[in-house]
């Protein structure tokens, strides 16, 4: 809404600005500027330029004359003829524009042409400063003076009205304005500039004065005028059989397309069984996977899993001491009585609790399994020191000791830890864990908690085994 609003200010300031120039110029007209050759120039710029524009094939760049007489007039008749001049032929175009079936939006006729005469205006003025300040005064019958005085021109009247129509455009879809002029405005850049050109070419053979000359390249420069402009006609014809060949190779095809279609939705359909076959066959395999690898009551990693990551994590500190691991051997204690006196669904509840209760309190990159019955490792990564394995032990057991309330019971577990720090004399999981083991009866013994695996723990458990 806020930018409708801005759309349609911008119009209402350019028309009033328009009918100010207009106003301005038309006051300032000298009395000698009303003469036959004035008239033939306004009447071309009215009946003959808006329809000699010779536009590219497939382009929106198109070479009007337009501009030329605007120049031209300059010229000849001084800035505010150039300003009646340029309001006349932008009205007149836009007209005929609208003829062809061109669509204009509200007040858009006056505000091109407003355009069109704020900017021959302030190239007046523009001008009019420049030369004041840098030239003086211009012998215009010197041709660098007259190049200069034209490319002068033929800047700032590009410059001023692809602003405003890059402005227009931009409160209009909410485009970036410089956007919008690099895009869609600067190739306009050449239309002033073979404007300029032509409208110093008409006037050098005006002011040389030679009739056979001006002749002579009045009609070199129709033949070629007619000739480019049926050059262009017999592209666009040819474009226009080549695009009536494309749309008839369409319909071909299109007729091709729909037989083809209807052989392909019977395949298409059958693949589709094939497919949910496929699917389901995947999924069961992925499933399969999945069991293969996880414990099915609380959905960790089981002992195959656990085994194959730590034969990995032994491998590559045996590459790299710095990826050092811990391992933890966890027993739930007590967890028979739970067993014998509330059943082993309740005792399946309590190990689900103890589970998530586990990986609640490790890192993303730990792993947690559960290796059978009331049993379960974790593997602590990069955990480098024994302090800080014991450190998160600890927690572990503080946690789990704490009672809870499920299904009615107050519940009360603790767990034995035994840690085995990560050593080069392993070779395979089952060592890890072995010595993790020991660790945790060593813990379950002495009633500790935690206890930490030591070689002097092994030779205990190896003499206690032979005592027995």
């Amino acid at each position: 809404m806020e930018r409708k609003l801005a759309y349609t200010t911008a119009k209402g300031i350019v028309i009033l600005a328009g009918i100010l120039s207009i106003s301005i110029a038309s006051a300032n007209l000298a009395m000698g500027v009303f003469s036959w050759g004035f008239v033939f120039v306004v009447a071309f710029a009215v009946a003959a330029a808006p329809r000699m524009s010779l536009a590219l094939p497939r382009s929106k760049f198109a070479i009007s004359f337009a501009d030329a007489l605007i120049f031209l007039t300059f010229l000849l008749y001084g800035g505010p003829a150039a300003v009646i001049v340029a309001a006349a032929e932008t009205f007149a175009n836009c007209l005929y524009l609208r003829k062809k079936g061109f669509p204009f939006g509200p007040f858009m006729i006056p505000t091109n042409v407003s355009i069109a005469t704020v900017s021959t205006a302030l190239t007046i003025l523009a001008w009019d400063a420049v030369n004041l300040a840098a030239f003086g005064h211009l012998d215009l019958q010197s041709t660098p003076a007259l190049v200069a005085y034209l490319g002068f021109l033929a800047l700032v009247q590009f410059a001023t009205s692809s602003f405003m129509v890059a402005l227009f455009q931009s409160l209009k879809d909410g485009s970036n304005v410089f956007t919008t002029w690099s895009k869609d405005c600067f190739s306009s850049s050449m239309t002033q500039i073979v404007g300029a050109g032509l409208a110093g070419l008409i006037f050098r053979l005006i002011t040389f004065g030679d009739i056979i000359t001006g002749g002579i390249a009045t009609v070199a420069l129709s033949i070629a005028y007619l000739s480019y402009r049926q050059t262009i006609r017999e592209v666009n014809e040819a474009i226009d059989q080549a695009e009536e060949a494309e749309r008839e190779k369409a319909w071909v095809e299109r007729d091709l397309r729909r037989e083809a279609e209807r052989h392909a939705s019977q395949l298409a359909l059958s693949l589709e069984k094939e497919e949910l076959a496929n699917v389901a066959l995947r999924k069961s395999e992925k499933d399969f996977q999945h069991a293969a690898l996880h414990d099915s009551l609380t959905n960790l990693a089981n002992r195959k899993q656990l085994g194959d990551i730590l034969r990995t994590m032994i491998r590559d500190y045996k590459e790299d001491p710095s990826a050092t691991f811990q391992v933890l051997f966890l027993d739930i204690s007590r967890f028979k009585d739970i067993n014998d006196s509330l059943g082993h669904t309740f005792g399946d509840k309590v190990l689900m609790v103890a589970a998530k209760r586990f990986v609640r309190m490790l890192a993303p990159t730990d792993v947690v399994a559960r290796i059978g019955g009331d049993e379960f490792a974790i593997i602590l990564r990069n955990v480098s020191t024994v302090g800080k394995a014991q450190k998160v032990a600890r927690r572990i057991y503080d946690s789990i000791s704490q009672p809870f309330s499920l299904s009615g019971n107050n519940i009360l577990i603790s767990v034995n830890v035994g840690i085995a720090p990560c050593d080069a004399e392993y070779n395979t999981p089952e060592e890890v864990l072995r010595d993790a083991d020991i660790a945790m009866h060593y813990a379950k013994e002495r009633n500790v908690g935690v206890a930490v695996f030591t070689k002097e723990l092994r030779l205990f458990h190896r003499t206690r085994s032979l005592r027995k």
